[in-house]
């Protein structure tokens, strides 16, 4: 699955549009490696979401009418997703473990 990143999740909430936060489309990609398959940043690409209008009349940035434009980042699917390569990183790392120990105890066996 790909993720949605801002360019500066901290400042999803200012609007400042000289900052030009935008959403990035991050696509992951297999690299062979010396001891195995890793994982590769196959490209960064721009979101081309317009950004979500939000009625602020007293923000520094808002137009004559009192909206300003934000980047289209959902923080709640940021924190979902990065909660979620959380996870699968600590499972590999659980199931890299267990195949180490298997490793040694069969070797622990044949000796």
């Amino acid at each position: 699955r790909d993720l949605r990143l801002g360019g500066g999740v901290q400042r999803v909430d200012l609007g400042d549009q000289r900052l030009g936060v935008q959403p990035r489309l991050v696509e992951a990609g297999r690299e062979a490696v010396r001891r195995g398959v890793g994982v590769r940043v196959a490209s960064v690409d721009e979101s081309s979401d317009p950004p979500v209008r939000t009625y602020r009349p007293g923000h520094p940035d808002a137009d004559s009418q009192g909206y300003v434009n934000l980047p289209d980042i959902n923080m709640t699917e940021q924190f979902v997703d990065a909660l979620q390569a959380t996870r699968a990183y600590e499972a590999n790392i659980g199931v890299m473990e267990i195949s180490k120990e298997l490793g040694r105890q069969t070797l622990q066996i044949i000796a």
